[in-house]
This record gives structure tokens, C-alpha cells and sequence, in this order.
């Protein structure tokens, strides 16, 4: 039982419609929301893991919320938890570990913004839980952002690469038009370009059920999407979330029928567009990878995000708590063999694990 002016932690698989909408309230103050701490974007962001959420409270009142999203023995928490107080983050962190810990799981893996990250290296070593269980990762995520304040859509074009602004003049020679607005129809044909796209290039699905994953995001605006068409037929399409002053890409696909037509230099720029009209401050083309292996799958995404201009942004510094040492020893075992499977492989263990 909580102490009077102790902090009362939450602890559930699922959400009530009130609590849900208690949280939405409460992340719409975060200065730096994340959608993986969004409880609409649960399901989609992890789709192979099962989340719990952590609310903590402060005399009642909200005060802090994480998702931590488990595997077997593996749990991970993104850019969390989200807090009012900076100063409580420690505090907060440390019971979501000790209650993982309680209930005998092994690895307990965290991101969390540079910042928060700063704040937590100067305190962490004073709490015994934290001492010799902790691993710094020198590796976090990247993403590429292009500044908007101040600037028009021409002068973001100018910083584009020679290449990038020829396949965009070459889109409007060709007819391709953007629209933000897609009906059913076109979602679901959108959809299965999506799991086209995946199955070709013999990729795990990130949406398992895109249709589905699809219809809650516009039934539930949380994104926009832009569709590319083509004589009225669309042939792919993007979506960007809000988080906070940043408009961010989460996916996009392309018809392998126009894999030659530059379907996507033409809609990111038209989203480039739309975000300096909403007064974004940053447009964050959706990650970057810093280990790309020369000339693979990864360096090519890297070439073309790069050729919209914008600068590379560390987003996230990570590390991880051995809750339990044996099945963390099992956990590290079983990631670093992950490695060294094939994407077509990892396919069949995902839909087998799901």
C-alpha cells in the first residue's frame, strides 16, 4: 500500500475507455510524445509483443505513463516514461523494473531521449537496483529532420539532391497527383500493395494485418495519409503522425507495377508541403540507420532519406537492466543468433510466436 505522498503505480494489460482517454489528455502536455506510449498505437508499433501500462500518479493526478511491451522473457520500453516532472523519471523507471523483476522477467530494455538519458547517467548508480545490472549501448536510434521554421516548401526543395529533384519534375510530366483523402476501396488496395511490398522483398509484415491497422488510423486520426494516383488508380501512398512540433513518417508502399515511377519523392515532398502549412517546426523522414552495411537494403533507404536534405539526429540512447541473469544470459543468446537468420526465416518464427 502506497505511503500518503508516495507515488501510486498502475499496472495493467489493458485499458479501460476512460483510462484511455485519461492518458490521451495526459500525453497531449508531453512536450516529446511518442506514439509507441500512445495506447491507440500499441498494437501497431509492436504487433509481435504484448503490452502492459505503467501509470503513475501524484496526489491522484496522472503524472507519468509507459508502455513496455514483452516477449517471452524480453520487454522493451520506447521513449519512456513520459513524465511532468523530469525528476521523476528515475523513480518511475526503477519501479517499472522492479515490478518486470518481480514477475520473473529477464531483459529489460529501454531507450530513451538524449536528455533524459543525460539525467539518468548522473543519478542512476545511487539506486541499488540499478548497480551491476545496467549496460550502456553505444548504438542508438537516428532519423533524419528537415528544420520547416522560416523556411517555404521552394526553399526545402532547393536543398534537395540533383537526382531527388529531377524524379519529382518527372512525377508531374507522368500525371501523378497526390490526395489526402482515400476511401475504402482505395485503402484496402493500398493494403495489399503494402504486404506486396513486404513479401517481395522478403521482409516480416511490421503491420500483420494492414487493412485492419489502416481503417483504426483513420477511424481514430491518428495520421494522415497521402495516396499517389495515376489515372484515379492509386499506387501507394504514405502515412505521417504528429509528435508534438515534429510531423514524422511511419510507412509508406509502392505498387511494384510503378516501381519505376518515383512514387515516393513525390508525396514526402507534398507532405513536406502540408507540414510547413501546419506550421511544423520539423518534418523527420522516419529513421536512419547508422550501421548500414555499404550498398545493402538499410544504405539504400539511408541514400534516398538523405536526399531530401535535413540533418542526421541521434533520437535515442539505449541500455538494458538484467532483471534476472540466466534468462538475460538466454534473452542476448537468442538476439545475437536473430542476427544471423535470413528475414524469410524470422517470417515463420514471428507468425509462429504471434
Amino acid at each position: 500500500m502506497n505511503k500518503p505522498g508516495q507515488s501510486e503505480m498502475k499496472v495493467s494489460f489493458a485499458l479501460s475507455d476512460i483510462e484511455i482517454e485519461e492518458v490521451i489528455h495526459f500525453t497531449k502536455k508531453i512536450k516529446f510524445p511518442s506514439d509507441f506510449n500512445h495506447p491507440h498505437w500499441a498494437a501497431l508499433v509492436e504487433p509481435y509483443k504484448k503490452p502492459i501500462y505503467f501509470r503513475f500518479y501524484e496526489k491522484s493526478i496522472l503524472n507519468g505513463f509507459a508502455i513496455v511491451y514483452i516477449r517471452m522473457s524480453y520487454c522493451i520500453m520506447h521513449f519512456g516514461p513520459m513524465v511532468f516532472d523530469q525528476e521523476k523519471l528515475i523513480e518511475y523507471l526503477r519501479q517499472i523494473a522492479l515490478h518486470l523483476k518481480g514477475e520473473k522477467f529477464g531483459l529489460f530494455a529501454v531507450q530513451l531521449y538524449p536528455n533524459d538519458m543525460i539525467l539518468f547517467k548522473s543519478k542512476y548508480f545511487k539506486y541499488p537496483e540499478f548497480k551491476k545490472r545496467i549496460s550502456f549501448n553505444r548504438i542508438g536510434w537516428s532519423t533524419i529532420q528537415i528544420p520547416l521554421v522560416g523556411k517555404t516548401h521552394e526553399d526545402v526543395f532547393k536543398q534537395f539532391s540533383k537526382g531527388h529533384k529531377s524524379a519529382i519534375k518527372k512525377t508531374y510530366r507522368e500525371g501523378l497527383e497526390v490526395k489526402f483523402e482515400i476511401t475504402k476501396n482505395e485503402l484496402k488496395k493500398l493494403s495489399e500493395i503494402y504486404n506486396d511490398m513486404h513479401h517481395r522483398k522478403g521482409l516480416v509484415l511490421p503491420l500483420p494485418d494492414a487493412l485492419s491497422a489502416f481503417n483504426k488510423i483513420i477511424d481514430l486520426n491518428l495520421g494522415v495519409f497521402a495516396g499517389v494516383f495515376l489515372k484515379n488508380e492509386i499506387i501507394g501512398a504514405v502515412l505521417f503522425v504528429s509528435e508534438g512540433n515534429t510531423f514524422v513518417y511511419r510507412f509508406g508502399a509502392t505498387d511494384f507495377k510503378y516501381h519505376k515511377l518515383p512514387v515516393l519523392h513525390l508525396v514526402i515532398y507534398e507532405m513536406i508541403k502540408y507540414a510547413i502549412n501546419l506550421k511544423y517546426e520539423y518534418f523527420d523522414l522516419g529513421g536512419y540507420d547508422p550501421i548500414a552495411e555499404r550498398g545493402g537494403y538499410s544504405d539504400g533507404i539511408n541514400v534516398f532519406k538523405k536526399g531530401f536534405g535535413g540533418d542526421i539526429v541521434k533520437i535515442s540512447e539505449p541500455f538494458s537492466i538484467r532483471l534476472n541473469f540466466m534468462k538475460a544470459l538466454f534473452v542476448n543468446a537468442v538476439m545475437r543468433l536473430k542476427r544471423l537468420f535470413p528475414d524469410s526465416i524470422m517470417k515463420v518464427i514471428y507468425s509462429m510466436g504471434r
